[in-house]
């Protein structure tokens, strides 16, 4: 602050009253000359107003005569006037000084630095008259004084106390020693007024300049023969007052490690710290920022001690407290080596350590149960416990020593000493030729094993291998060859030693998959089913009798058990069974003297024969066709062979009705037979089955089967392909191809798309077993094919027996086996048989079921 208050620090304003109007006053204890000084008032708006009067000062004295005016007032006294610095002894020029007050115009008043400070805090002069005035004088202990009234007639006084001169004499001497000093950077008084200005906001010096101050202060003694000048700086800034740090009460240190942490003072500054009693060897208090602070390094172990810190300053001191304790450091970085039925443990060294103990205990270790762990003593920074128990789970920790001291304890660390193997067997394993298994873990409850083999060797695929992640013993692969049911040990080996377990294991030939049997004509059925992986040959066992708990080696004892051998294919059609009969079959795969297990059994019907085509008509060369089969090659033409053939010449013996050779039974909706067969459909199906008007099935006596009658009630299923199935015999029901019974659709590796659309039709009418019955499916083509009339059109079906039938196309369960995208169809406009997209959605489906 080297021009901080340069010439107004040593300037006041002093005036002495007057009588006949005019207002004088004495400039400080080193008079101002021709400083030019003039009075203003002051607007409403606190501005600054017309210039009253003007004069020249002489000697510190300023007059203002014949004012003629009371109020509120700006003096401006000017730059450039002479005077002698007190302290110093030079002349200098005097800066420009104010002061703002209510004049009375014969009254005393002063203009000084610290009503310059005060006009500089605001601009509304307004506000310094009624604030800021006070502001100030609060600021430089002068509280309930008017820094406008003050005159400093006698600078040597030595009590602050005596009168408002003295006070004021001492405050500017104070700041004028501050100026000659030089204490700080700030170059003019302008700066230090704007710095005072913004310090005195909050109507209260900052710290560091009462701190400046202080110093100034110390310098007054020769001078102005101030023996109070520590009273005054106590005055100003306080006594020192230390308060202990957050969480100090005990400050637990550690030997070796250095250490730093300082005492917050919120009083005056202190000069010199010490400590009651000494502090720990390896530490010291010093000064610090005007407050105390402990640092250094500690090299010897202190139990908790309470220390007094003392903070001393010329106006008294204080004191704080503060508990030390000095201790040897944890050991860090605990590791643990796994040995037989043993642990050797390492750590960092520690800082003042002659040595280690090392806690043991299979139960949890703190500090309040060490008395109940076992202990070892070592002198180095690892030690190795032994004895314990293998795969037993510990708990280790270690504190340092030094002499009888001991430290804190270390993290804990937990471990399981290691021991050999110790396997479980496990129950027999059967296996699919060919195919991967699901891996799985001989379980060891003792130590990990790093290896693992068989005795004898594991069947081709398969392999043995210790698991990194659990210790035990895992088996995984594929099988490649047969295996009978054989028992394997299994060894599990580490470095203590090795233990076996066994398992007895089998491969087998896969079950056959997706057999399914289809009824054909003149008391036929074939039988297909998947390929199995391995096998060179299949056998078909059948009967007319289930083979439910029937060992199959026993199939001769059922009705009709045969067993047919060295089928090569995955396919086979049996002749010449009892037609209208039902058969059992049961598939296995066979490769050399294996045989696998039995597929699922499926059931088919054979039928006798295909119907007729309803043909009767003769072709006659030129005259063209004929009702009385007549013409040329007529022996070989469709008229003169078959049922319908024998029905023309009326040698045809038919169970019920129907066209030519067809024989048509109609059936009620649990399946009985309805006493009145010649009937006919009533219109909008409002018949009854007593009248023999209405019926929900007509079985066919040729081929056996059971065919589903179509309804015209109600509305069509507005989506088929939806869960939400309404109305499911409705005539105006269309499908896309796939659903549930049709050909392959169960396959693991079926081909193409299959749709559910029609899978609720066969579910719903399974459900309310329709005509008594429970196995309704779609029909193969062949099966479809069977119903159609070729001697008639549009549609070419026996409405007398298939009312309702429609002109469509309908689907058959039979895939397209040249295109994955296809399907069989057959339409009944003209008796065309096609396949077509099994994604098209405008195709009928018609029911049937075999006995």
């Amino acid at each position: 602050m080297s021009n901080l208050l340069k010439n107004s620090l040593v300037v006041a304003v002093a005036l002495a009253l007057q009588s006949c109007g005019v207002s004088s006053g004495f400039l400080s204890a080193a008079p101002i000359d021709n400083a030019s000084c003039s009075i203003y008032n002051v607007t409403l708006e606190g501005g600054k107003g017309d210039k009253l009067v003007s004069t020249i000062s002489n000697k510190g004295v300023v007059e203002f005569s014949n004012v003629n005016y009371f109020g509120k007032a700006l003096i401006e006294c000017s730059a450039g006037g002479k005077y002698t610095d007190e302290a110093t002894g030079e002349e200098k020029q005097s800066p420009m000084l104010r002061a703002a007050l209510n004049f009375v115009e014969g009254e005393k008043f002063a203009v000084t630095p610290l009503t310059e400070i005060a006009v500089r805090i605001d601009t509304n002069l307004n506000n310094v008259i009624e604030t800021h005035n006070s502001t100030v004088a609060n600021a430089f202990g002068l509280s309930g004084k008017s820094i406008t009234l003050i005159i400093p007639t006698n600078i040597d006084k030595t009590d602050i106390t005596d009168d408002d001169a003295g006070d004021y004499a001492m405050v500017l001497a104070m700041l004028s020693k501050f100026e000659d000093q030089d204490v700080s950077n700030r170059g003019s008084l302008s700066e230090i007024m704007e710095a005072f200005k913004v310090e005195l906001i909050d109507k209260t010096l900052d710290r560091a300049t009462a701190k400046e101050l202080v110093i100034a202060l110390d310098g007054l003694d020769s001078k102005f023969k101030n023996t109070n000048a520590d009273k005054i700086g106590a005055d100003i800034i306080g006594v020192p007052l230390l308060t202990r740090l957050a969480n100090l009460s005990t400050k637990n240190l550690i030997i070796g490690s250095p250490v730093t942490f300082v005492f917050e003072n919120t009083g005056g500054d202190a000069r010199s710290c010490g400590s009651e009693p000494s502090l720990p060897n390896g530490l010291m208090v010093v000064l610090f920022g005007g407050s105390c602070k402990i640092f250094g390094t500690p090299t010897l172990l202190q139990s908790a001690t309470m220390h007094t810190i003392k903070a001393t300053n010329l106006k008294g001191n204080s004191t704080a407290t503060i508990s030390i304790s000095v201790n040897l450091d944890i050991p860090r970085n605990l590791k643990t080596t796994k040995g037989n039925a043993a642990v050797t443990l390492t750590w960092q060294a520690v800082n003042g350590a002659t040595g280690y103990k090392i806690y043991y205990s299979q139960n949890e270790i703190n500090a309040s149960n060490l008395g109940s762990a076992s202990v070892l003593l070592t002198s180095g920074v690892s030690g190795t416990v032994s004895g314990l128990s293998s795969g037993t789970f510990y708990h280790f920790v270690v504190a340092a020593l030094q002499g009888s001291a001991e430290g804190p304890l270390s993290n804990v660390v937990t471990t399981t000493p290691t021991g050999k193997p110790i396997l479980t067997n496990l129950p027999s394993r059967h296996f699919i030729l060919n195919k991967n298994i699901i891996a799985f873990m001989f379980h060891n409850t003792g130590t990990a094993a790093s290896s693992c083999s068989s005795e004898p060797r594991l069947p081709n695929g398969l392999i043995v291998e210790s698991n990194n992640s659990n210790g035990g013993c895992e088996i995984f692969g594929t099988p490649t060859v047969l295996q009978r049911v054989t028992t394997y040990t299994i060894k599990a080996t580490n470095a203590i030693g090795d233990d076996t377990a066994t398992i007895s294991i089998n491969v087998d030939l896969d079950t056959i998959k997706s057999l399914t049997a289809q009824s054909k004509a003149n008391a036929a059925v074939t039988l297909t089913w998947d390929t199995v992986s391995g096998a060179t040959k299949y056998q078909v066992y059948y009967a007319k009798q289930s083979f439910n708990g029937v060992n199959l080696s026993n199939y001769a004892s059922l009705d009709g058990g045969s067993l047919l051998q060295n089928i090569t294919g995955t396919s086979k059609t049996i002749a010449n069974l009892a037609v209208g009969t039902q058969y059992y079959f049961i598939v296995t795969a066979v490769k050399g003297t294996f045989e696998s297990g039995r597929s699922g059994e499926t059931t088919a019907i054979p039928v006798e024969m295909l119907n007729d085509t309803g043909i009767i008509e003769g072709g006659k060369y030129q005259t063209g066709n004929n009702d009385t089969c007549t013409g040329t090659e007529i022996s070989a033409q469709d008229c003169s062979n078959g049922r319908d053939a024998q029905a023309a010449a009326g040698t045809l013996i038919k169970i019920g009705g129907g066209k030519v050779g067809f024989d048509f039974t109609k059936l009620g909706s649990t399946g009985n037979v309805l006493s009145i067969q010649n009937a006919t459909w009533a219109t909008g199906d409002t018949g009854t089955e007593s009248a023999g008007t209405k019926w929900s099935c007509v079985r066919d006596n040729v081929t056996g089967l059971v065919w589903e009658v179509k309804s015209n009630q109600g509305v069509e299923d507005s989506d088929t392909t939806d869960n939400n199935h309404t109305n499911i015999h409705h005539q105006g029901n269309v499908y896309r191809w796939g659903g549930k019974t049709a050909i392959g659709r169960e396959n693991a590796n079926r081909k193409g798309d299959y749709n559910n659309d029609w899978t609720g039709l066969v579910e719903g009418t399974n459900a309310e077993n329709f005509c008594g019955n429970n196995n309704w499916r779609v029909p193969t083509i062949g099966e479809l094919y069977s119903i159609i009339d070729l001697s008639i059109t549009r549609p070419m079906i026996d409405n007398n027996y298939f009312p309702n039938a429609v002109v469509n196309s309908f689907w058959s369960s039979s895939p397209y086996v040249n295109s994955l995208n296809n399907a069989w169809l057959l339409e009944f406009y003209d008796g065309y048989l096609y396949n077509y997209l099994r994604s098209h959605k405008s195709y009928s489906v018609r029911l049937v079921h075999s006995k």
